[in-house]
């Protein structure tokens, strides 16, 4: 069984040790509960962009997978940069979340998860959060403001960005599983993760796609979370592998090895 995973730092259990990451959990209970001999290619992107730059070199290659499951739009939807970037026009260049993660990572691909750990171990940020120029309430409601006004520029960005990912996945549409973002501690930080899961679920709907809504599975409490309020934890990482693996079972994976793609949250 071959699967393919694109996302953030988060796919591979970033501050976490081996073996902990949702992923490495995940393909561990494949491996012990249907004895199938499972190939890992793991591709780690810095932004949205990149995620579709990637897709489009890889899509010619994906009838080759039997699962895909993309984790994406972390770091877009926090106030990474500032406040400014987030509400300004999706026209506006976007500035990813270098400073304190991914500081200038171009994309990067290994079958073993592990090597992520090591190799980009100085380049993803553990840092603890930050107090903002702007009282977090402001922003909070400024944000909520802006957004009902439908002119929060990041969500236009994302939501844009999600349906060309979507669309490069079209043709292999049933072996797709998203996860959206997860939850935060900040409260803007978790306020623009609310909204943009929310476009990611809303796309999925339209288009067909399966996915499964870390919102609603994991709790915003930090026995989740890694000190910094962002980074899951082995709690947090083992919870999600098990909703991965529960929609595995569903399907008597011993019969039909295209077992995913049947189930989701929606």
């Amino acid at each position: 069984m071959k699967i393919l995973i694109i996302g953030n730092c988060q796919v591979y259990g970033c501050g976490l040790t081996n073996e902990e990451g949702f992923v490495e959990q995940f393909v561990k209970k494949i491996a012990r509960s249907h004895f199938f001999k499972v190939q890992v290619t793991c591709f780690v992107t810095a932004s949205l962009k990149e995620a579709v730059e990637l897709l489009l070199t890889l899509e010619p290659q994906l009838y080759k997978y039997d699962s895909i499951i993309l984790q994406l739009a972390n770091d877009e939807l926090m106030l990474g940069d500032s406040l400014k970037t987030i509400i300004q026009k999706e026209m506006t260049p976007f500035v990813s979340y270098h400073d304190t993660c991914f500081h200038g990572l171009k994309t990067y691909c290994a079958s073993d998860i592990n090597y992520f750990r090591t190799s980009l171990a100085d380049k993803c940020g553990m840092k603890l959060p930050t107090k903002s120029v702007i009282p977090a309430f402001l922003s909070y409601q400024l944000l909520t403001a802006t957004n009902a006004l439908g002119v929060l520029g990041r969500m236009n960005f994302v939501a844009r960005q999600w349906k060309v990912i979507l669309q490069l996945l079209t043709s292999v549409r049933t072996k797709v599983v998203v996860v959206t973002p997860f939850p935060s501690l900040s409260k803007t930080n978790h306020l623009l993760r609310m909204l943009g899961s929310q476009l990611i679920v809303d796309a999925c709907d339209t288009m067909g796609f399966t996915y499964v809504d870390s919102l609603n599975l994991l709790e915003k409490h930090p026995y989740f979370f890694l000190p910094d309020g962002n980074h899951l934890n082995v709690l947090g990482h083992k919870m999600l592998a098990n909703r991965l693996y529960q929609l595995f079972s569903k399907d008597k994976m011993s019969e039909r090895p295209s077992f995913l793609y049947q189930f989701s949250d929606n």
